[in-house]
């Protein structure tokens, strides 16, 4: 399941149940849904990405009584901006870009982040916009060079022989039976004291301690 385990565990301690290797195949009811017929499915042989394919197990069937569905099986991106006809499209609804500029088939229009990738990180898609940026000003007749600000002093690390590492102080979190029945904020953030100790913790990812 393509799910982080924080959440999957989080799902599980709000009541939420898991059903695995499970596909729906229809909803079933008059005015509105009764029941939603779903098939078991087994794991077989290994696709392109190394992970194994579902295979539905004939015979298998069986249904799971509903009074509402919430679709969630993916996500997309809504081009209401762009028609589909004048860019190239995968499979998956992102858009075809050049591997270099990010120039989608469309000249002059450029692309990054989830609109591309997919489901992805934010730093990538922070990336993904300081290098277009830089394409965008090539392909408007500049350098491509972007003003970044000043420049910031980095201190040397220093040669301690004892490095001592801090654990990551626990953010605080709405108890389970509490956002179960609510929209509330889940996390509700730090202590101020614990706050000021997770910013004092050591980010030097510049060297190994």
């Amino acid at each position: 399941m393509p799910a982080d385990s924080r959440e999957i565990r989080d799902a599980v301690e709000e009541g939420i149940k898991i059903i695995p290797l499970v596909a729906p195949l229809k909803f079933i009811g008059e005015d509105r849904v009764k029941e939603i017929e779903c098939i078991r499915m087994d794991l077989k042989e290994f696709d392109n990405s190394g992970r194994r394919k579902p295979k539905p197990v004939p015979g298998s069937e069986f249904y799971i009584k509903v009074d509402i569905v919430i679709p969630a099986v993916s996500q997309y991106s809504d081009l209401p901006f762009i028609n589909r006809d004048e860019v190239e499209l995968t499979q998956w609804g992102t858009f075809v870009t050049d591997r270099d500029t990010l120039m989608t088939k469309m000249k002059g229009v450029f692309a990054g982040g989830d609109v591309v990738r997919g489901s992805d990180t934010v730093i990538k898609a922070i990336a993904d916009g300081k290098n277009a940026a830089k394409a965008v000003d090539r392909f408007l007749g500049g350098k491509g060079e972007l003003n970044t600000g000043e420049d910031i002093d980095i201190p040397i690390p220093t040669d301690e022989k004892e490095i001592v590492e801090h654990e990551r102080f626990p953010m605080k979190f709405l108890p389970p039976e509490e956002r179960s029945h609510s929209f509330d904020e889940v996390a509700v953030g730090f202590h101020k004291l614990n706050a000021i100790a997770e910013a004092m913790r050591c980010l030097r990812c510049d060297r190994r301690c």
